[in-house]
């Protein structure tokens, strides 16, 4: 059984792009997990998205713009 026409993927979790929209702030999960990667790989690489969508955030306009327009991303429409 496949997606639909027009779904790119599946998400399991609270990632979706409708709760990362209308969800309201994004809270880890509580895991049972220890990153014991070489230079703790996984908590510095969500800490650095962290803080990047957080400068986005919070940049004038026209560097947002600049940003997404070299990142390829659009931003989402407030409602």
């Amino acid at each position: 059984m496949g997606l639909r026409p027009g779904v790119s993927a599946a998400f399991v979790g609270g990632r979706t792009r409708f709760l990362l929209r209308f969800g309201g702030t994004v809270v880890p999960i509580l895991r049972y997990r220890v990153d014991r990667t070489l230079f703790l790989r996984h908590d510095l690489k969500e800490s650095l998205n962290a803080t990047g969508r957080f400068l986005l955030r919070h940049s004038p306009p026209r560097i947002d713009q600049t940003v997404r327009k070299l990142l390829g991303k659009t931003k989402r429409q407030a409602h």
